[in-house]
């Protein structure tokens, strides 16, 4: 699910945990506008109107509760980290940053109108941050890499200009 963007496993973890669960321990976390109703493409339930939203915000807060041992055990936290770390598609925030910056991140697609990258940025003299790029809207997947890792690149040097 996280490291190669399956949303098999996403829907099999729905399924077994339950939309409302997920939904509900998001929102214990500060997610407050996260609304998890479904598996991902359910065309059906698409087409009735139930779609599955969240915010900038909102993952932003989950990435912070993970980093900083919130989520889950500290243990689980960690473990969260590492596949996070492992995330095989680095075209967006990753590209932005200098090579070896530590970053453990989520990327999401749907088809060529939306590119996500949410991501834990771990600076090597100074303090982790969290940056969140939700893109709707640009139909070359290029252009969408191409506008987070700038995105991603400019937030990290005005990030080093801070004491």
């Amino acid at each position: 699910m996280i490291t190669r963007s399956s949303n098999l496993a996403t829907n099999i973890l729905i399924e077994r945990v339950g939309a409302a669960r997920a939904q509900a321990s998001a929102r214990a976390l500060g997610a407050w506008s996260i609304q998890v109703l479904r598996g991902v493409e359910d065309g059906k339930a698409y087409r009735a109107g139930l779609n599955n939203t969240t915010t900038a915000r909102d993952l932003g807060v989950l990435l912070a509760a993970i980093a900083q041992d919130r989520a889950a055990s500290p243990a689980s936290c960690r473990e969260m980290l590492r596949i996070l770390e492992a995330q095989e598609f680095n075209e967006g925030i990753p590209v932005g940053l200098p090579p070896g910056t530590r970053v453990a991140h989520k990327t999401g697609w749907i088809g060529e109108v939306v590119y996500h990258d949410a991501a834990i940025v771990y600076p090597a003299a100074r303090s982790p941050y969290v940056l969140v790029v939700l893109t709707s809207g640009i139909k070359e997947d290029s252009v969408a890499h191409n506008l987070v890792g700038d995105l991603s690149r400019m937030l990290y040097r005005g990030a080093a200009d801070k004491p």
